[in-house]
């Protein structure tokens, strides 16, 4: 059965309450509940059955007028998938007054059961599992899980007002977009001449940057002679930076040419093995093919180094003092606060500025997009910095430009920044997006993922080494299964595994996959797993947590920032990597990994073309 959709609102009318909502028969079948659900299976909450409500309601987020039905304000306090159990016929299990869920959302995981006492009265349990938590209250967790923000301020400043006696597809209005329009057209009447100024000063560095080039060229004819002079004299500095540079990066080239020659997990050795198995889902290459990702790369490694685009790009931001509009990839942005600090420094590092990242952004942005374009992006903003607390942020908010390409989520009606162009993903850093989070699916196929995915969370007793042998383990079940994926560090403390799939199978069927992969691993080392959901009940283990694997649930992109100090990135890494002393999960960062791109190009492309099924766990 596919996934349905859930939703928790809290809504203040005449009095605060939940109001549980689960997607039964193309409607939301809804309960108020006062107190609100909680993960604590010793706690029962009543739940009043009201008035089913139509899937455009899903997120719904705003304000409903007073003396209409609901008169209040209203925030989405919980969303995601579920299935039900037991009873695959949801309807019939309502009928029968005993319905069991089990919950895929930001705050609500594991399995409930619902119970009518007596007519339009019932009870919400949470049952004994995993996500259990003794004295989870919903009050501690107030805030809103598309938008980050709280009820007051909802009521305070509302993107949207609910009209329940227009059509449900006509019932969401927004409030701002007049606002919005007054409020670009004064911006750009007062920005004129500061832009004319950035358009000059962009102009005279690309002229120096050209001039440079052509200043390059024509002492080509006295390179040998300096080259020589050089050698004669011991100024062998380039020479020396050279040795450095392979010495810095020996493990990682070690590493990558032993991956690419002797695994049969990723690359060319990966693809024949498959190939010679008969596997006809896993798109075995021919040398056009091997050719074309040969080339992207090459691309891949020039985006990082960066061309004239990227000195134009970066012209353009130099230029702008502390505020200013920046034309990058064609699209002018405004951008404001570039000397704020988002990240402190790590040891005696410098801090991070807002200005180095959008500079990072840009530069990185190519090799980033490929696997960012065609899905839903929720960011994980922290507008005043990695030190200070973050919120998701899923819905694409009124002021966003045009420009921008959406997705409206079919029946929820959420709209979705989609980043399939650079300055897409710049607009998203510029606006507090320090982690990107793309969907597992594509906006075509939203039910149906292109990725099986892996989340190795290290336990606040878990050692690196400990965490080393749960990868290593992953990498041998490939192997002997046949099972082409793609690792990363996290940037934080965990790894994270992209299994790329055909697409066909639902979020059910890869969730079951990964669970059954996982646990049989978990199995091998007992001792260093554990499958409580919070942290606090895992007794310091690792949690190998196969719970992303529904709509709407991520894991960072891969070359993402991460709201750390010193700006570490989650970074592609060869298999091979796991068996270098030196590796640490955020050893590379917004300022250095370029350089492993430069050398390395992108070591996670495969993941991008690989097509094959996942075969039974033997």
């Amino acid at each position: 059965m596919s996934e349905l959709r859930f939703v928790v609102q809290l809504h203040r009318a005449r009095r605060l309450h939940y109001d549980f909502r689960l997607e039964v028969g193309g409607v939301l079948v809804s309960w108020a509940v006062p107190k609100g659900p909680t993960l604590d299976p010793k706690v029962r909450r009543a739940a009043f059955k009201v008035g089913d409500h139509p899937m455009e309601y899903v997120a719904f987020e705003g304000v409903i007028p007073a003396g209409t039905y609901g008169g209040g304000d209203v925030i989405v306090w919980d969303t995601g998938a579920w299935v039900p159990y037991k009873d695959p016929d949801p309807g019939a299990a309502l009928d029968a007054g005993e319905l069991h869920v089990e919950l895929f959302g930001e705050k609500l995981r594991g399995r409930f059961v619902m119970v009518r006492t007596r007519r339009d009265e019932w009870l919400l349990l949470k049952k004994r599992d995993e996500h259990a938590v003794a004295g989870w209250e919903p009050g501690e967790h107030p805030l809103s899980v598309l938008s980050g923000r709280s009820s007051d301020e909802v009521k305070a400043d509302p993107e949207w007002e609910w009209r329940s006696e227009l059509p449900a597809e006509r019932a969401a209005l927004r409030l701002k977009a007049e606002d919005e329009r007054t409020r670009k057209a004064e911006d750009e009447r007062t920005r004129k001449a500061e832009d004319e100024r950035t358009r000059k000063a962009e102009d005279e560095r690309t002229r120096k940057a050209e001039h440079a080039n052509d200043t390059e060229h024509a002492n080509k004819t006295d390179h040998t002679n300096k080259t020589e002079h050089a050698n004669k004299t011991g100024h062998t500095n380039e020479a020396e930076h050279t040795n450095k540079a392979e010495r810095s990066n020996a493990r990682a080239r070690k590493s990558a040419d032993k991956h690419a020659t002797t695994r049969e997990r990723m690359g060319e050795g990966a693809r024949a093995s498959v190939h010679e198995r008969g596997g006809a889902d896993a798109g075995a290459p021919g040398p056009e093919r091997e050719h074309t990702r040969a080339d992207e790369r090459e691309r891949a490694a020039e985006s990082a180094i960066g061309g004239l685009e990227s000195l134009r790009n970066e012209a353009g931001l130099d230029a702008i003092g502390e505020n200013g509009t920046w034309e990058v990839y064609g699209r002018r942005l405004r951008v404001t606060n570039l000397g704020k600090v988002l990240f402190p420094g790590r040891g005696d590092e410098e801090a991070v500025t807002k200005r180095e990242l959008l500079r990072y952004t840009a530069r990185i942005a190519p090799t980033v997009v490929p696997y960012l374009a065609g899905r839903a992006l929720n960011l994980h903003r922290f507008p005043n910095g990695s030190h200070a607390p973050g919120f998701w942020q899923k819905a694409l908010p009124a002021h966003a430009p045009q420009w921008l390409t959406r997705w409206r989520e079919p029946g929820s009606g959420t709209e979705y920044l989609v980043a399939d162009e650079p300055a897409a993903l710049v607009w998203a850093a510029n606006y507090g997006g320090l982690e990107w989070h793309p969907w597992t699916s594509t906006v075509d196929h939203p039910d149906r993922p292109s990725y099986a995915l892996v989340d190795l969370d290290p336990g606040d007793g878990t050692a690196w080494e400990d965490l080393l042998v749960l990868a290593r383990l992953h990498r041998t079940a490939f192997e002997h299964l046949g099972v082409e994926a793609g690792a990363k560090v996290t940037g934080q403390r965990g790894i994270q595994i992209w299994v790329p799939i055909s697409r066909g199978p639902g979020f059910a069927e890869t969730r079951a996959w990964v669970e059954g992969l996982s646990r049989s691993i978990g199995a091998v080392v007992p001792d260093l797993v554990s499958w409580a959901w919070e942290k606090a009940e895992r007794g310091g283990r690792a949690r190998l947590d196969f719970t992303q694997n529904a709509v709407n649930k991520t894991l960072v992109a891969p070359y993402s920032p991460r709201p750390a100090p010193g700006a570490p990135v989650s970074a592609p890494i060869t298999w091979d990597e796991l068996d270098d002393p030196a590796l640490r999960p955020d050893a590379f960062t917004i300022r250095t990994i370029g350089e492993r791109l430069s050398t390395h190009g992108d070591l996670f492309s495969p993941v991008l073309h690989t097509q094959q099924s996942l075969p039974p766990l033997t």
